[in-house]
């Protein structure tokens, strides 16, 4: 479950960079609303699965991602961010259904998945193609 975690993260890091770039204009209220689901994702797999997280597993590789996530943002415009930000999401989608598969997951996190992590990260792909296609 560090693997979903550690994802939950990443995603966390990188929005947070996209929205702080200036290029992301009214889009960032969404990539705000985005990057909470992130966090609280994380806080619900650290519990359904009793891993906790450090600042050493959040360190350089998540900041380098969300350092590039951003230069993407400010280089390429915020089309190209969001089409990232949106392979992101799907990956964590195939990762969810596969933990969902998994009966070596604690049935907690199973059911936490199922309810809430997925159906969320279902919203969140939606949410950024709504956002892609206003631009």
């Amino acid at each position: 479950m560090s693997e979903l975690l550690k994802e939950e993260r990443i995603a966390e890091a990188a929005y947070r960079a996209v929205d702080r770039a200036p290029e992301t204009g009214p889009a960032g209220v969404v990539l705000r609303r985005l990057e909470r689901e992130h966090t609280e994702a994380a806080r619900l797999i650290e519990l359904g699965s009793n891993e906790l997280s450090t600042e050493t597993e959040a360190g350089e590789a998540w900041q380098a991602w969300a350092q590039a996530v951003r230069a993407g943002a400010h280089h390429l415009g915020t089309a190209v961010t969001l089409d990232a930000l949106r392979r992101g999401e799907e990956q964590v989608r195939r990762d969810l259904e596969r933990a969902l598969a998994d009966e070596n997951v604690p049935f907690e996190l199973r059911d936490v998945i199922s309810s809430r992590l997925l159906p969320r990260t279902l919203g969140r792909i939606a949410a950024l193609e709504q956002l892609r296609h206003r631009i």
